[in-house]
């Protein structure tokens, strides 16, 4: 709760801030999300891989699921 607190001081300090800086956190706001958003697509692209490398290995789907933890069906 402390982080949201946090978070949201953050964000109301940002509207006093003049044009200039405002444009610039706003930007750099997008930047971290655009980040986050690229991340997760990697990790879910690595998990693909992983996926794809095991079954050329051999393993089923179950056997993917047991040692993963990720149902491969569930992967587009």
């Amino acid at each position: 709760m402390d982080k949201n607190i946090a978070e949201a001081e953050e964000r109301l300090s940002a509207l006093n801030l003049s044009k200039e800086l405002r444009e610039a956190y706003d930007a750099r706001e997008r930047e971290l999300h655009d980040e986050v958003t690229r991340m997760r697509g990697a990790k879910e692209e690595g998990k693909k891989e992983i996926i794809e490398a095991m079954r050329k290995n051999g393993f089923t789907d179950e056997d993917i699921k047991k040692i993963t933890g990720v149902d491969p069906r569930e992967l587009h």
